[in-house]
C-alpha cells in the first residue's frame, strides 16, 4: 500500500509515517488471573518485563502513538488494584498516546482506561491505507493490521526444531505476533503468496516458504 512498516525483534512492528509502533495480544494480568485459580507464578516481573520492552520499543523508534490491537488485558479477574496501579505508575512517566483497537478479552478495559490514559477505537479502525482489527478479517481497498492468532512458526533440521513467534504477512492481511512471551503460539499456514518472519533474540529472520527451504535455512533481514 506505499508505506513502510519495519518488523521488530520485540514482536511489534513500527510504522514510521505515522510514527507508531503497532502490538497485540498483550493480556496484561494473565499471569495474576492463574494465581488467581492456583498456579503459582512470579507476576511482578513479568508485568515489569513487558513495561519494559514496550518503553524501549517507544524510544528506540522515537514512536509518539502505541496502537494496540486487541488484548491490552486478559480477564477481569487478573486486574489486581496491585496491576492496575502499577501500569498506571508507570503511563505517567510518559507522554505518547496509547489507543485500543479492542479484543475479545478487553470486556472491562472501562475500569482502566482513564487511570491508564488509553484512548478507545472502534473495532475496524481505519487509517490512511490501513483498517486495524483484532480479529482477522480482509477489507475491500485496504490492509488489514490484526492479531488473535498468536502465530508462530516451527523451524526443523534432521536433529533438532525450535517454534519461534512470527509475523504472518498475507497478500491484504498482516498477522502480529502475540506481545506476551506468555502466550502459546498457533502454526501458521505459510502460503506460496504469504511472508514468514519469525523472531530470534534480536533478530527478524524471514522464513523461506516450504517448497524453497531446501535451499538454506531462515534468512535474517536485519
Amino acid at each position: 500500500m506505499g508505506e513502510r512498516i519495519v518488523l521488530l525483534p520485540c514482536r511489534g512492528a513500527f510504522w514510521p509515517a505515522a510514527g507508531t509502533l503497532l502490538i497485540a495480544d498483550v493480556h496484561l494480568g494473565k499471569a495474576d488471573a492463574l494465581k488467581s485459580v492456583g498456579v503459582p507464578l512470579p507476576t511482578g516481573p513479568m508485568l515489569e518485563d513487558q513495561l519494559r520492552t514496550i518503553e524501549g520499543a517507544m524510544l528506540a523508534t522515537g514512536a509518539g502513538r502505541l496502537l494496540v490491537l486487541g488484548d491490552l488485558l486478559h480477564a477481569p479477574i487478573g486486574l489486581t488494584v496491585d496491576l492496575v496501579d502499577r501500569v498506571a505508575a508507570w503511563r505517567k512517566g510518559f507522554d505518547f498516546e496509547i489507543a485500543l483497537v479492542p479484543g475479545n478479552h478487553d470486556r472491562r478495559i472501562d475500569r482502566v482506561a482513564s487511570a491508564w490514559g488509553l484512548r478507545e477505537l472502534s473495532a475496524a479502525h481505519r487509517e490512511g491505507p490501513f483498517v486495524f482489527t483484532h480479529e482477522p478479517c480482509v477489507h475491500e481497498g485496504a490492509f488489514t493490521w490484526c492479531g488473535h492468532l498468536h502465530p508462530a512458526v516451527t523451524l526443523r533440521s534432521a536433529a533438532d526444531s525450535i517454534k519461534l513467534p512470527c509475523f504472518h504477512i498475507r497478500p491484504a492481511m498482516g498477522v502480529l505476533p502475540a506481545f506476551s512471551r506468555f502466550t502459546a503460539g498457533g502454526p501458521v499456514e505459510h502460503r506460496e503468496r504469504d511472508r514468514v518472519f519469525a523472531m530470534y533474540g534480536d533478530r527478524v529472520m524471514e522464513v523461506p516458504h516450504p517448497t524453497r527451504r531446501s535451499r538454506g535455512s531462515a534468512a535474517g533481514v536485519g
